[in-house]
């Protein structure tokens, strides 16, 4: 409080310096003092300060800064750091090369870091996370049950699967987006997460689809999922228990984090397959995409025998009631 006081604004000091007669009461300094001071608080509140995790900052720390308070990565690349630590999986991505003209990035120094990416380990909701009240939510597609709350204003993200808490990532806030890289030109990425997809295998084929999966998974320092399609519920659910195997085996076999890789039901297609989609843990490629077909409505048989939809039926119904 004394530092907002010294820093008062001079009409307010002294009578000698142009004092206003009407503040010459002391009761009246002393309001009017309260009053610049709740003016400070109030300014000093508005100032978006971004999101920091374990003191490491968004587009303000290092990639020293992070070495120095997590200690030598087991695995790194000139733009990534990654950490297995006892609570979670951490990715640190840095700013690893200067502005190109697609202007993707960050106009930071080289090391910088630009986002920070958290698969946490154990049972998690996204309440013990402080996104604002604001924040926007968006369903991945269809049913497969992602949904990701991000607050912008602060750079904060949170991914959930089920209400499961599966990724959480710390961004530049809002007020840091003009620090991006111009975009001098127009350029397309374009990602694509499907990496393989079978139907009926054995088991010894499917291990051999299962280990060029989790090299490259690992390779990105990235995470996968196992889609499990078919034309019916059933169907899947029997597909489920091979997709339950097979995560079993890359987790137990080939040493992968089970955090790191997630199974889904993706929903009603003619036949019924498995598909490997791969996903980065931080960076552009990070959110999962599940385009979940929706299920037929079971077929109902009618008084004269024929089989309609359930649709179809209540058509029937609403026409005889109109008759009556």
């Amino acid at each position: 409080m004394p530092s907002l006081i010294k820093s008062t604004p001079s009409f307010l000091t002294s009578q000698k310096e142009g004092l206003a007669p009407a503040l010459r009461n002391p009761f009246q300094v002393f309001i009017s003092r309260i009053g610049v001071c709740v003016f400070a608080i109030v300014v000093l509140n508005s100032t978006v300060i971004a999101k920091e995790w374990r003191g490491i900052v968004p587009l303000k720390s290092t990639r020293s800064d992070v070495e120095r308070k997590f200690g030598t990565p087991k695995k790194e690349s000139s733009s990534n750091i990654y950490y297995n630590l006892a609570r979670e999986i951490v990715v640190f991505d840095f700013q690893s090369e200067p502005c190109d003209r697609c202007g993707y990035g960050w106009n930071v120094p080289i090391g910088t870091v630009v986002g920070v990416a958290i698969i946490p380990k154990g049972t998690h909701h996204k309440d013990e996370y402080q996104l604002d009240e604001d924040s926007t939510v968006r369903d991945s597609a269809g049913g497969a049950g992602f949904v990701y709350y991000s607050d912008d204003t602060h750079g904060l993200s949170v991914e959930t699967l089920n209400d499961l808490v599966t990724l959480v990532e710390y961004y530049p806030g809002a007020s840091e987006q003009k620090q991006m890289c111009p975009k001098v030109e127009r350029c397309i990425m374009d990602f694509f997460a499907r990496f393989d997809e079978y139907q009926s295998l054995t088991f010894e084929d499917e291990k051999a689809r299962l280990d060029n999966f989790v090299i490259q998974i690992k390779e990105m320092f990235g995470r996968g999922v196992i889609e499990v399609i078919g034309p019916s519920p059933e169907a899947r659910r029997q597909r489920m228990k091979r997709a339950v195997r097979a995560k079993q085996y890359l987790v137990k076999k080939r040493g992968l984090e089970p955090e790191r890789l997630l199974i889904v039901d993706g929903g009603s297609e003619n036949s019924s397959l498995t598909r490997l989609c791969l996903y980065g843990i931080g960076g552009p490629a990070t959110r999962i995409y599940v385009f979940s077909g929706k299920d037929p409505e079971p077929a109902v048989t009618t008084n004269r025998g024929r089989k309609r939809t359930g649709k179809s039926r209540r058509r029937v119904l609403s026409t005889k009631q109109r008759s009556l």
